[in-house]
């Protein structure tokens, strides 16, 4: 019995120390989190905005009907009657006057007719059959045809100076018989304006070469007081300053009489002009005045603007009128 008990005794000390040294590997500790959020990818570098690019196309390299935006500036004179006053020029700003072609199957200029307008109004158009003179280089087109009122209309359209290739002068004139009788004239730019962002924004540019296309009235509105006008090179300059968007303008101005064969002697000093204006960037469009070494001038307005790639060429109509003198001109400066 005593065997027995103790058996059991040392058995029940076996189990106890059996479970005491239980060699039973523990659980592994849950290992602390780490940051598990990706690092950002680095962000690509922006395609450098493209610059962008302008097209000019000149006169003869345009196809289908084409409206160009027109700027003139116009007067009627009299046929008859002695000074009544001073007259004063018509202005009309880029967009309210247009002067459109309709094109023909065959492209080349002198096939096109020619379409003048004025606030929408139609006032005349030149076919093929009126062409009387046409020159391709310098481009010269004279149109002359019959009007109403016993009249004549005529319409030239040139580039002068001859390096010019983006901007034309327009020459319109209506004459009326009937009635005391009068003409009326206008002298407009057209062409390839420069893009306001094509224009550079610093620097100065000169314009060496220039051309001059109007009319003067020295003293009454008379035909025999009237002179067509041209520019002495030598005496002429046209600068901008594209930094303090200023344009200034000196032309020495000669004169042949209307009636006078155009010879050199029959050219004569008339005045020289000076012409101080600011540009409008977002307008584009010129504005300024003019005044004369003769002192002259009382009213004046300027219109204009640049025209071709990167401001090639400068185009500026003035006005100018008082008790004794009227003149509308077209002014074209080439780099």
């Amino acid at each position: 019995m005593k065997y027995i008990t103790l058996t059991a005794l040392l058995m029940s000390t076996a189990m106890l120390a059996a479970c005491d040294n239980d060699d039973s590997p523990s659980p592994a500790p849950t290992p602390a989190p780490t940051n598990s959020t990706p690092a950002p990818s680095p962000e690509p570098t922006p395609e450098p905005t493209p610059t962008p690019t302008f097209t000019y196309k000149q006169l003869n390299e345009l196809t289908g009907d084409q409206t160009f935006d027109t700027t003139c500036a116009g007067y009627e004179s009299p046929n008859t009657f002695a000074n009544p006053g001073p007259q004063h020029p018509e202005y009309r700003m880029f967009g309210s006057t247009n002067l459109a072609w309709t094109s023909t199957d065959n492209t080349s200029l002198e096939d096109n007719s020619w379409l003048y307008k004025q606030g929408g109004s139609d006032i005349a158009g030149m076919g093929a059959m009126a062409l009387k003179t046409f020159t391709a280089t310098p481009l010269l087109m004279d149109y002359s045809r019959n009007a109403e009122y016993g009249g004549t209309d005529t319409l030239t359209i040139r580039q002068h100076p001859a390096t010019a290739r983006y901007v034309q002068h327009a020459a319109f004139s209506r004459h009326i018989a009937l009635g005391r009788g009068s003409t009326l004239y206008d002298n407009c730019l057209f062409g390839a304006r420069t893009d306001p962002a094509d224009l550079p924004t610093t620097g100065t540019i000169s314009y060496p070469t220039i051309g001059a296309v109007g009319q003067i009235f020295m003293g009454n509105l008379q035909k025999d007081n009237q002179y067509t006008v041209r520019v002495d090179q030598s005496g002429s300059s046209i600068t901008a300053d594209m930094a303090a968007s200023t344009f200034n303008a000196s032309l020495k101005l000669q004169g042949l009489k209307a009636g006078s064969a155009d010879t050199p002697e029959n050219w004569v000093d008339l005045a020289t002009y000076t012409i101080t204006g600011q540009i409008h960037r977002e307008q584009r469009q010129f504005t300024g005045t003019v005044t004369n070494s003769d002192d002259r001038v009382n009213m004046s307005q300027v219109r204009g603007w640049f025209f071709g790639p990167q401001a090639s060429e400068i185009a500026i109509l003035y006005g100018a009128s008082s008790w004794s003198l009227l003149t509308t001109t077209t002014v074209v400066g080439v780099r």
